[in-house]
């Protein structure tokens, strides 16, 4: 199984121009063609709105999602800025922090916590996140009680900003508190209670 969390070469998207409190401008790189990459035999959006990215830091990584995709001509149109030359274009991609974390090859966990301490700086490089690191993320960030427990989280879904990532729900914090499952007619509701009951 290939690592996880690492700077594989055939992950980065990109690199910061720009960092602006929590958001980030991210110009993407010449050679990329296509706004998907085949990665491990699974494709991957560059670009999507509300995907997530991330940003090695040291032993840090940072997560962002994935806000706007636009030209650089169009921030330059926006500041109302001299025009650039159609070779000096560049696709920008713009993402919002949401997290950071630390992960452990060793214990194949990782230590999640929301919000940025520390924030990237520019020509930093950007890169996709797969499927099981999103994975990580969302069990991280819900989960964090001894190995020897029963794992509360159950799945309820695919997240489709982040290429169908399962999404799970923490069982006691939704029995926990009031909530409500809402939807039209016919999209599953029922079934979505009989399934928590059965857990």
């Amino acid at each position: 199984m290939l690592e996880l969390f690492s700077t594989r070469s055939d992950l980065k998207i990109g690199r910061i121009v720009e960092v602006n409190g929590n958001s980030l401008r991210i110009e993407l790189d010449n050679d990329i063609n296509e706004l998907v990459r085949a990665v491990d035999g699974k494709n991957y959006p560059i670009g999507q709105v509300g995907s997530v990215i991330k940003i090695h830091f040291g032993r840090k990584i940072l997560f962002a999602f994935v806000r706007l995709l636009r030209m650089r001509s169009e921030v330059v149109e926006d500041k109302q800025e001299s025009k650039i030359s159609p070779n000096d274009d560049a696709r920008l991609l713009e993402a919002d922090l949401f997290g950071q974390g630390t992960w452990s090859q060793s214990a194949g966990k990782m230590n999640f916590s929301r919000g940025v301490e520390t924030y990237p700086l520019p020509l930093q490089n950007a890169y996709i996140c797969l499927n099981r690191e999103l994975e990580s993320v969302y069990r991280a960030a819900e989960y964090n009680v001894s190995e020897t427990s029963i794992s509360p989280m159950f799945p309820i879904g695919n997240y489709v900003g982040s290429n169908n990532a399962v999404c799970r729900a923490n069982i006691d914090k939704l029995f926990g508190y009031h909530f409500a499952i809402l939807g039209s007619t016919g999209s599953g509701k029922s079934g979505t209670v009989a399934l928590c009951v059965k857990l």
